[in-house]
């Protein structure tokens, strides 16, 4: 700031009366009185002046710390700003650091678990691989002690059988001996029995079934074509041949002598198994198809059952 000066010219002096005594003095006195008061005039503008130009630069210093004032004033918001944004990301990065601490905590702490779970599952790998080994050696000693024992067991298995064999080589060897006796006996039997048949008076080869199949069940095939006589033709009312099947009921007969008695002269009846339908011939007519029915008239449902040669002699099994 700018002192102002403080000058005696600034006001006008009083004047000496004793100068007007004498005109000459006088008047160097008037001179010397203007030229006082031109000096001071001169004093007073110069004084003026630097006033002025003082006032300007005080002006101008004031306006410059106005400007000095506004920009500390912005300074100093953008520095309180600044502080603040500072701040927060002070605070920010704070909670950045905690949340990597704690993150770094629970990693610690999962590798910790992953490091004993590895070491749990290593101790049980371990366990478990002795205890397999032993369930192995326990197993295979088993195994060997049942090996051991089944060898015994198919030794003396095979010592019996070697036994028993020798047994039944000898009980083949008796029966074998026992049946070629009974063969010869039968041959002998046959013999007499053909010479007796061809002597007999009431000897007939029409009807000469055994008597022990009566109430037999039989399946009548056919020996050249393989075709079983089946009465399922027209709905199960006649018979005709028929590819042969053993489980087919409709191939499937009773046989049953008309007498409880065996007696060559009795006749056969032939019918169905299951509900006693009867074969027969409807007329004495040739080319007639064989029938089945019930109720039937006469003795068209009686048959013998013969050899087609006298000279047959034998079984009928």
């Amino acid at each position: 700031m700018l002192a102002t000066p403080h000058h005696a010219s600034n006001r006008t002096p009083a004047v000496d009366p004793s100068l007007f005594r004498n005109d000459a003095n006088n008047v160097a006195a008037l001179q010397t009185v203007r030229l006082q008061k031109k000096l001071l005039e001169e004093a007073a503008r110069l004084q003026q002046e630097q006033l002025n130009e003082a006032a300007g630069n005080l002006k101008i210093q004031i306006e410059d710390k106005e400007k000095i004032q506004q920009e500390r004033d912005e300074l100093r918001r953008s520095k309180e700003s600044l502080s603040q944004t500072v701040e927060l990301m002070n605070t920010e990065l704070e909670a950045s650091r905690n949340k990597i601490e704690r993150l770094t905590a629970a990693n610690q702490e999962t590798q910790n678990q992953r490091d004993n779970l590895k070491k749990q599952k290593q101790i049980e790998l371990k366990t478990l691989e002795k205890q397999k080994e032993d369930e192995l050696v326990t197993l295979k000693k088993q195994k060997d002690d049942e090996l051991e024992t089944l060898k015994e067991q198919k030794q003396s298995d095979l010592s019996a059988w070697e036994s028993e064999r020798g047994g039944l080589k000898g009980q083949l060897s008796s029966v074998l001996s026992s049946n070629a006796e009974r063969v010869t006996e039968i041959d002998r039997l046959n013999k007499i029995i053909s010479v007796l048949a061809k002597s007999a008076p009431n000897s007939r080869q029409d009807n000469c079934l055994p008597f022990q199949y009566h109430n037999s069940t039989v399946m009548i095939i056919n020996i050249r074509s393989q075709m079983a006589l089946d009465f399922g033709k027209d709905g199960g009312t006649k018979a005709y041949a028929w590819e042969f099947i053993w489980e087919n009921p409709y191939q499937i007969f009773k046989l049953s002598n008309t007498s409880d008695n065996p007696d060559p002269d009795r006749p056969w009846v032939i019918s169905r198994k299951d509900d006693d339908r009867r074969l027969y011939f409807p007329s004495a007519d040739l080319d007639v198809d064989v029938h089945v029915g019930t109720s039937i008239p006469g003795k068209q449902d009686y048959w013998y059952i013969g050899r087609g040669s006298s000279d047959q002699v034998g079984s009928w099994v």
